[in-house]
């Protein structure tokens, strides 16, 4: 029996955190357990619980059996009371990271291939995405994808053998969609939409270009693409608090206008590579209509060996983490596997929690205690107008084509290599250089030399080290880090 999604429905867009499965390869590990108990949210009994959660494919153990060890830390969820998505690693065939045989790509090899993943998700997720061939890595000559015709051709080969092949009628599936313009979105979702699923996914970098968006989501309403049972849409690649509220005002519109049982979602790595770059989330400031999640780097003190006080930066384990664990001379950069894994929990925690309170807050109208751009108040005016009957959307989208391109970017919308739209305007920001809750250019530069792969033995340590920001220091005042005020 599929699970029922509606204890997990919110009246905002929920953030899903896309766990790293350096985190989980770590914590699963049998000598590492008793840790990984201690560093979960998946369960309600622990003192931070956040049921929704996103995991890939893209770099774990396929084999079903074998990932019940190997990714101990996920199967160890409370699956009753949690929501698991699953993304399917077509980002990571794409770039050939995961084993894939484009030589014959629809040959047993490949097959064999889509089985695993598919048998994978079944196993693990409660809500997956379909396998698809996206489409930003076209222009990349070493892409084994070539070109638009082939992303669609690949997408519906994988749509069918999917659903030719599920096993697990209780796993719950979302068509994806793609497109790095507007012709390609409505191409592409004219070309998948004669597969039924149960809701659908949103990637590439035109998800909050809202002429774009809301042509194409105008056209899945008058396809009754959100029909009862294909009520959830999950945006990929988010994390932003703007665009975070963009996602709730349009999940207003469509519960208002569509389906009152719509729920948005939307995920990024941002607490995971944060921490893998030597970086925390220290605070929230909200000052002038703007928030910023400011992040800092580690301190690399050899004073932290000897250091007897607890972590200073609220989490609920803070209290009982005494910063000399966290550290070992030993090691290059100082910091422990086992201390970057703990500060990857509190980028966690930080976000997750930040992001539900801005939220929430959002939603008390005039009774929030913070005061929102304006640009994001009128975005809802203008959506309820696109999607009220018989509205004139050309006439619409025209009188206000700028607010819908700009009020989540001011900019063209540039996607790092990965294709994750990452660059928003800075609503939320107080300072642009001093927040990093995505990976700057240097730090993608880094993932691409460094040859950025999560989850075996090997590549787990080799994950922490990379370059960070700051050598070791003798020694260094840790006034700042521990929020003591200077002498």
């Amino acid at each position: 029996m599929k699970k029922d999604l509606s204890k997990f429905k919110q009246d905002y867009a929920i953030y899903t955190p896309a766990i790293s499965s350096a985190y989980s390869g770590f914590l699963s590990r049998p000598d590492n357990r008793e840790l990984g108990e201690k560093l979960t949210w998946l369960k309600p009994n622990k003192p931070f619980f956040y049921p929704c959660n996103l995991y890939s494919a893209g770099h774990v153990e396929l084999d079903p059996e074998k990932s019940k060890e190997s990714d101990w830390f996920i199967h160890n969820r409370d699956k009753e009371n949690t929501l698991m998505i699953g993304d399917s690693g077509g980002f990571q065939i794409a770039k050939g990271k995961l084993k894939f045989d484009w030589d014959d790509e629809y040959g047993k090899s490949a097959n064999e291939t889509r089985m695993k993943i598919l048998r994978w998700l079944e196993a693990t997720t409660d809500l997956a995405m379909t396998l698809d061939y996206p489409t930003w890595n076209i222009t990349n000559p070493d892409s084994p994808v070539k070109d638009f015709n082939h992303c669609i051709k690949g997408t519906l080969y994988n749509l069918d053998y999917f659903v030719d092949n599920q096993a697990n009628p209780d796993t719950k599936f979302l068509n994806i969609l793609h497109g790095r313009n507007n012709e390609e979105c409505l191409a592409w979702y004219n070309a998948v939409k004669r597969v039924p699923l149960d809701g659908w996914a949103i990637g590439g970098p035109t998800k909050f270009q809202f002429v774009d968006a809301v042509k194409r989501l105008l056209l899945m309403r008058d396809d009754g693409a959100f029909e009862e049972g294909r009520d959830w849409l999950h945006m990929l690649g988010l994390s932003k608090a703007s665009a975070g509220i963009a996602a709730t005002i349009l999940q207003q519109v469509l519960r208002e206008h569509v389906n009152p049982n719509i729920q948005l979602s939307f995920d990024s790595a941002s607490p995971y590579l944060t921490a893998a770059f030597g970086n925390f989330y220290r605070k929230m400031v909200v000052k002038n209509e703007k928030i910023t999640f400011k992040t800092e780097s580690l301190p690399k003190s050899r004073d932290l060996l000897t250091c007897e006080e607890c972590w200073p930066h609220h989490n609920p384990l803070s209290d009982e983490t005494i910063m000399k664990d966290l550290v070992d001379e030993k090691q290059k950069y100082l910091w422990k596997t086992s201390g970057y894994i703990y500060v990857m929990y509190h980028n966690t925690y930080f976000l997750c929690t930040n992001l539900e309170e801005i939220q929430k807050d959002f939603l008390r109208g005039k009774e929030s205690k913070h005061s929102f751009p304006r640009n994001l108040l009128n975005l809802k005016e203008v959506l309820n107008e696109l999607f009220r009957p018989g509205a004139d959307v050309d006439k619409i989208i025209d009188q206000h084509r700028e607010l819908l391109n700009n009020c989540v970017s001011n900019e063209v919308l540039k996607r790092d290599e990965e294709g994750t739209s990452r660059t928003f305007i800075k609503f939320f920001v107080e300072n642009q250089e001093e927040t990093i809750s995505e990976p700057t250019d240097e730090i993608n530069d880094q993932i691409s030399k460094q040859d950025y792969v999560e989850g075996t033995k090997e590549q787990l340590e080799n994950l922490f080290e990379m370059p960070k920001d700051k050598p070791v220091e003798e020694k260094s005042d840790l006034a700042d880090f521990f929020g003591r005020s200077q002498e």
